[in-house]
């Protein structure tokens, strides 16, 4: 039994786009193609867009415009928008005045937010080639990675 578990998500770059069942199932038979040592591999659809933060493996929150660590306030304000269902990402940031949006707020490993997630549990860290091509082609739109440490 592990001590602790790796997820890796694939999040539709469009927050409100779901794919069809049938797109969703052949997205996990890719997945399992391309992972196929994953303990588990799940497709979740939701009625309103969730948030997928990259735990373990996020610095935090930054202005993408000045760099400046806003993680007390972004946390405010995904709080805020979570009540609101995340129907709006746009935000204006505390440090510099900059309009931006929720998930552009990191350098990389960003957080993600969507309405259907693909989630491998302990897929591994070696990434084949294009992997997210393969899922997003599967599912039939673009879609994000979001790697996950519990």
């Amino acid at each position: 039994m592990a001590l602790s578990d790796n997820f890796l998500q694939f999040v539709p770059a469009d927050a409100n786009w779901q794919p069809s069942a049938e797109a969703a199932d052949r997205a996990c038979r890719v997945a399992r193609e391309l992972y196929p040592d994953a303990d588990e591999i799940n497709a979740e659809f939701f009625d309103c867009p969730q948030v997928f933060v990259p735990l373990g493996f996020w610095d935090g929150p930054r202005c993408p415009a000045c760099g400046a660590d806003i993680e007390a306030w972004w946390y405010d304000v995904a709080g805020a928008a979570s009540e609101h269902d995340f129907t709006d990402l746009s935000v204006v940031t505390p440090c510099c005045g900059t309009t931006t949006t929720l998930d552009a707020c990191s350098d990389d490993h960003k957080p993600r937010f969507g309405r259907f997630v693909l989630s491998l549990m302990n897929p591994g860290f070696d990434d084949p080639p294009d992997v997210e091509a393969a899922i997003a082609e599967a599912l039939g739109a673009p879609v994000n990675h979001v790697w996950f440490h519990l």
